[in-house]
């Protein structure tokens, strides 16, 4: 077992040497977003083949450093659809790149398909590419709850909670058929929030005014061809296109970047 163990790790180094990267030559950072951004690692060991998305932490933090390491050129960010992350993770991870250009280093986004939390991290960006074939799926916030209060009295059940305040709401999917007043005070409340930091980030990240933001969010959702002339995207290009305007010796992971900071 403990021969096995160790030809494991000799396999896994050799393969990860052979993966592309840096060697003495300067490099950009390659951030690869879709699906889900983990908090943290998970518990147990990938297995020796398995990709799993680099943690947020991982991520600010190559970043961060990054900004202040002369063999890092540029970033580049992929950013696909992301329907586990929420919005506070996409805002910590935005603040990282707005930290990372202060360094006077560009940022480059690249979009294929993308709602609003993915445009808006983009945004953060020195310029926002996307494919010919994008879908821009720009169209401003909305919030959803169900209620089954209904569904549960069918079946002959009812959900039973001790009140705390007319704004402690969480019970109320399960004791309501709908919104109280102030349930959808505190809900319209957040939604507002929300939206304002997101309506700011897109006048700061593009150089917008308000009501050029307004425009670009009531007019999505976009094609390539129409976020191009609508001013969400600068240019059209394929990521090889990308790939070769920057004339680096490679491209390295948060993941590689981190190991390759502690070897």
């Amino acid at each position: 077992m403990a021969i096995g163990a160790a030809a494991v790790g000799a396999l896994a180094l050799m393969l990860r040497g052979t993966e592309g990267g840096w060697t003495s030559n300067n490099g950009y950072l390659y951030l690869n977003l879709h699906d889900e951004i983990p908090e943290q690692p998970p518990a147990e060991l990938p297995s020796l083949f398995e990709k799993r998305p680099a943690p947020l932490r991982v991520l600010v933090e190559s970043l961060d450093r990054a900004a202040a390491d002369p063999k890092v050129t540029a970033v580049v960010l992929r950013v696909s659809i992301l329907p586990d992350a929420g919005w506070a993770k996409v805002q910590e991870l935005r603040d990282a790149i707005v930290r990372y250009r202060k360094s006077g280093k560009p940022a480059y986004a690249h979009l294929e398909f993308c709602s609003n939390k993915e445009y808006y991290l983009a945004s953060a960006c020195t310029k926002v590419y996307a494919v010919p074939t994008a879908i821009i799926d720009v169209t401003g916030l909305r919030s959803e709850t169900t209620f089954f209060a209904g569904t549960l009295k069918k079946l002959g059940m009812e959900a039973q909670f001790e009140g705390v305040g007319k704004y402690k709401n969480a019970p109320n999917q399960f004791t309501e058929t709908g919104f109280t007043a102030p349930h959808r005070e505190q809900m319209e409340d957040l939604v507002d929030n929300l939206y304002a930091q997101f309506v700011a980030g897109l006048q700061s990240g593009r150089n917008k005014t308000r009501e050029q933001v307004q425009a670009m969010i009531d007019g999505g959702p976009y094609d390539g061809q129409q976020a191009l002339k609508a001013g969400l995207v600068d240019e059209l290009v394929y990521e090889d296109q990308l790939r070769t305007r920057l004339k680096d010796a490679g491209a390295l992971s948060p993941g590689k970047y981190a190991r390759r900071g502690r070897g």
